[in-house]
């Protein structure tokens, strides 16, 4: 059993700046690959490569190395440390040449980048992955991951949503990455005010932090399996067979397998860890969306209520 969790969080001296402009509007189409969320860029006018979207990890980033295959210089010294992917705990992190990234004619970004080794991610895909476009970029406007349509909206407009889609607040956190509170309830134990982030660069369910949670509550349920990670720990373990939700007062999500982190710390958002996070498996069947300017995110299983 595999899960997927791409965390290439950086920290060192300096970051790379990826500029992007707010008044953007674009609609680029995604495929799932693996259960996550991928869409083709162009970099620098001619190289196509594919990009994870990912907004659970900080620092959009380019695969190190592809950087011939792109176009792409790498510096000669690293500018800081990634958290690491797959079983590497932490990998040196370099920055690039300025370089573009583009959707067709459209300008997403234009800037230095940060090049991490992605090679166990691109194992975990069996094909190449480009890099990674991550909350840094995507939070510089409102946007959607519509799962349903298979579509990321650049520059979308919440004046039309209806105040019955439920939805839930964003919490201000030193790393600004998208934390909301919800009451966790797994295998009868209940979790209130859990900070879950939520993380489309993961193909699981529901991830806990076992520190913050506690193992001792749920390891005498039983039901519990080891999986392989390819996030920033190397093995999890998983709960699976037991129902649980994660909720607010307007929205409930059903939950069936629990990965509790081998992390003590849970640091994926810095100075202020997670109690756990959502992924993919669990936030496939809705259109997201990040109401960027008023810290909110809308959890819509009608598509057509939210429009670009």
């Amino acid at each position: 059993m595999a899960c997927l969790c791409v965390v290439p969080s950086v920290y060192g001296q300096r970051q790379a700046s990826v500029e992007g402009s707010s008044g953007v509007r674009a609609t680029i189409p995604f495929e799932m690959m693996h259960g996550i969320p991928v869409v083709s860029l162009t970099v620098n006018g001619h190289h196509q490569a594919r990009f994870i979207v990912d907004t659970g990890c900080h620092n959009t980033s380019i695969n190190s190395d592809q950087a011939d295959a792109l176009g792409v210089k790498v510096s000669s010294t690293p500018i800081g440390t990634s958290d690491g992917t797959g079983e590497n705990p932490a990998l040196p992190a370099y920055s690039t040449n300025r370089l573009k990234l583009r959707f067709g004619a459209t300008r997403l970004a234009n800037g230095t980048f940060l090049a991490i080794s992605l090679r166990d991610i691109s194992s975990f895909f069996h094909e190449p992955i480009g890099g990674v476009l991550c909350y840094d970029f995507l939070r510089r406007q409102s946007f959607v991951v519509d799962f349903p349509n298979r579509k990321l909206e650049l520059g979308a407009n919440a004046s039309d949503l209806s105040s019955t889609v439920p939805r839930a607040d964003l919490i201000s956190t030193a790393s600004g990455l998208p934390l909301i509170l919800m009451t966790a309830t797994v295998a009868g134990t209940r979790i209130d005010s859990a900070k879950i982030l939520l993380d489309t660069g993961s193909d699981r369910e529901l991830f806990l932090n076992r520190a913050l949670v506690g193992e001792r509550k749920l390891i005498d349920i039983g039901g519990w399996k080891d999986s392989q990670g390819t996030g920033v720990n190397g093995r999890h373990r998983v709960l699976q067979g037991h129902s649980g939700s994660i909720s607010n007062e307007m929205i409930e999500l059903p939950i069936h397998d629990v990965v509790l982190s081998n992390s003590d710390t849970g640091n994926t958002t810095g100075n202020q860890p997670e109690d756990g996070f959502l992924g993919c498996a669990s936030l496939g069947d809705y259109s997201l969306f990040f109401d960027v300017v008023n810290k909110r995110v809308f959890f819509s299983k009608n598509p057509a209520a939210i429009q670009p």
